[in-house]
């Protein structure tokens, strides 16, 4: 474990750089391969990471929102729209997983909401945006991606609220709140080309790099807090 512990973030991004090349050059079965590489990797170097000190940060959720991500890509690298709705179930429980998470580390204080309400005004004009534009070809999708779009920005929301807490301020402004981030300008990128763009050629690398990064800084992020960092 410790090899995974010493390098497990550098084979995490080179596992990630091979699956961008696969998509470049086309290559499907090591695109599959490659993707479905990343989550074990950051398991593997999550689990590695000794606890220490006192953290309210819990290692289930951490480890659930990293297996219900597996599934999700799993479940879209198939198509059809059972697999899409199976893939964003698995990623709504990430979020859920996250966003517990989130919550068990800071929880809000009525007298320190400025980021919250900051962050819910900022994912309020950006969800308008991207709802507005790809609304048209949502059909029966219109309700399923809302109810998406309310979950990710209330995972996105409580990781902005992280700010207050002064021991882990650090922690969050470097790992835990861009993490988020990503992951919504991924999610958004990746529902813009499934309903508006379809340009797969010129969207799937920016969606998996955004996805990747937002990954790799959360759990780089929840490692420190293990560590008590």
């Amino acid at each position: 474990m410790s090899v995974f512990k010493n390098k497990g973030i550098l084979l995490y991004l080179i596992i990630l750089l091979i699956h961008c090349i696969s998509i470049y050059t086309s290559q499907t079965g090591l695109r599959m391969v490659s993707k479905l590489a990343l989550m074990p990797v950051l398991m593997l170097y999550f689990l590695s990471i000794p606890k220490s000190g006192s953290t309210k940060s819990h290692t289930g959720l951490v480890l659930g929102g990293l297996v219900f991500s597996l599934l999700g890509d799993l479940f879209l690298t198939q198509t059809g729209q059972g697999y899409f709705l199976l893939g964003m179930v698995s990623f709504i429980l990430t979020h859920i997983c996250n966003g517990s998470n989130f919550l068990r580390i800071q929880s809000f204080r009525f007298q320190k909401l400025m980021p919250a309400i900051i962050a819910l005004l900022v994912f309020v004009l950006a969800t308008f945006f991207v709802f507005q534009l790809i609304q048209p070809e949502l059909g029966s999708l219109q309700v399923p991606i809302l109810i998406y779009m309310g979950i990710i920005g209330i995972m996105g929301i409580l990781a902005t609220n992280l700010w207050v807490n002064p021991v882990i301020r650090s922690i969050a402004i470097r790992y835990l709140i861009p993490g988020a981030l990503f992951f919504i300008i991924s999610d958004s990128l990746l529902a813009m080309n499934s309903f508006h763009f379809h340009d797969p050629a010129r969207w799937d690398i920016p969606v998996m790099l955004s996805y990747g990064i937002a990954q790799c800084f959360l759990v780089i992020g929840f490692g420190k807090l293990k560590t008590g960092m």
